[in-house]
């Protein structure tokens, strides 16, 4: 087999970065940081709030795809630690968010172990092109791995083109109203050959994320 080795580099960029939560120590027995934060974030006017989460947005937002998600996202994981007898509002949610999160370079470290599958839509292709998905390891600060997918086309003479990459880094959320068919896991783990088909056999054939705690 003759193989020709493409001039394509995947490089690391640590420009790109997503919102993670930042952790105070909400999940620990110490939360005086936590209550620290809450107590001087409540204590400001909502007439303040406007030019702090202004100047929030212009500092931060442009790096990021569906902002205001990650921010309220991140507000609900400490609403617990609020006081119960208080309003609080839109914005004030926005800016207690924001002061809980943080960003993160998810190829701040290293960006490598490229794996190459077909794309599930091969629709709009030329003749004897093929569109494909790459899997890559991201490593960031912390040492800590993500996956992350590029894709593009390899034509009939094996040429390979890259699909632009966007100048965001979203994350998968997981959907707790998502629906499972035992008979698909069934199906797909089949060679899978350490994998243990019988665990399965407590579920009913559908089942949710809460059915799968519930075992």
């Amino acid at each position: 087999m003759k193989i020709k080795r493409s001039n394509i580099q995947i490089k690391a960029n640590p420009k790109r970065v997503i919102i993670n939560f930042l952790d105070l120590g909400i999940n620990t027995n110490n939360t005086s940081r936590v209550n620290r934060l809450i107590d001087s974030l409540l204590s400001i006017s909502e007439n303040e709030l406007d030019n702090i989460y202004k100047e929030i947005k212009k500092n931060f937002a442009f790096r990021h795809r569906n902002f205001e998600h990650y921010l309220k996202q991140n507000f609900r994981i400490i609403e617990s630690e609020l006081p119960d007898d208080i309003v609080i509002s839109e914005i004030r949610r926005l800016v207690i968010g924001a002061y809980f999160s943080k960003e993160y370079s998810i190829q701040s470290a290293a960006l490598f172990n490229p794996s190459m599958v077909a794309h599930p839509n091969q629709d709009g292709l030329k003749q004897g092109e093929k569109r494909f998905i790459i899997s890559l390891r991201s490593v960031g600060e912390g040492h800590i791995s993500s996956i992350e997918f590029r894709s593009g086309i390899v034509d009939v003479k094996g040429n390979i083109t890259l699909d632009e990459e966007t100048g965001f880094a979203s994350c998968s959320e997981k959907s707790l109203n998502k629906v499972y068919f035992k008979s698909n896991i069934l199906k797909n783990t089949v060679v899978l050959k350490d994998f243990n088909q019988s665990i399965l056999e407590v579920f009913d054939e559908k089942f949710s994320y809460d059915d799968y705690l519930e075992k």
